[in-house]
């Protein structure tokens, strides 16, 4: 009876050793620390890294526009060290020498975040080649929708024919990564 008593008590400090050493390196079945982010899911033009930059930008389309085209989809990444910007471009071609464009653009974001678009334009030398970009507008939205309606773009072949759009937003105490849309529209 007491070597019955003496083996139920090894297997039992046995168990308790094998049981302590699984629970300290292990985690909790509920961690989710490695899982993946959510896929995103885009009803228009995605966005394709890298383009925090404006000579990373992406290509999305010719103004003007017939119609209302798909919207451009994105997320802004608030945790991105290297500014969290998108940059989309935009080839100009209308039907003057010298002219303006007239533009449409509406943002939709979450409410913590206050969208922020800049507008840039480049200078082309006669042999086709970028001198430089220029700043032609900034604007702040209100918290998670900004309008800029009426917006002119200038345009003159061939110093003046395409349009950059930099969007980012100011965020207070961002949590996670933040899905928006941009409209855009030439009337």
């Amino acid at each position: 009876m007491l070597r019955n008593t003496i083996r139920d008590l090894l297997f039992l400090i046995g168990i308790g050793i094998i049981g302590s050493s699984c629970s300290l390196d292990s985690e909790p079945a509920d961690s989710h620390e490695d899982d993946p982010d959510p896929p995103f899911v885009c009803d228009g033009y995605p966005e394709h890294e890298p383009n925090d930059e404006l000579k990373d930008y992406n290509f999305v389309n010719v103004l003007p526009v017939n119609g209302l085209p798909d919207p451009i989809c994105a997320r802004l990444d608030p945790f991105d060290m290297d500014d969290g910007a998108d940059v989309f471009y935009f080839a100009l071609q209308p039907n003057c020498g010298l002219c303006s464009i007239l533009t449409n653009w509406v943002m939709d974001t979450h409410e913590d975040i206050l969208p922020y678009v800049e507008f840039y334009q480049s200078s082309w030398n006669p042999l086709g080649e970028v001198d430089d970009v220029h700043l032609i507008g900034s604007f702040y939205g209100d918290p998670g929708h900004l309008e800029i309606l009426n917006f002119y773009v200038p345009y003159q072949f061939p110093s003046k024919r395409d349009l950059y759009v930099r969007v980012t937003g100011v965020l207070g105490f961002p949590t996670e990564i933040y899905p928006y849309s941009v409209q855009y529209w030439t009337p």
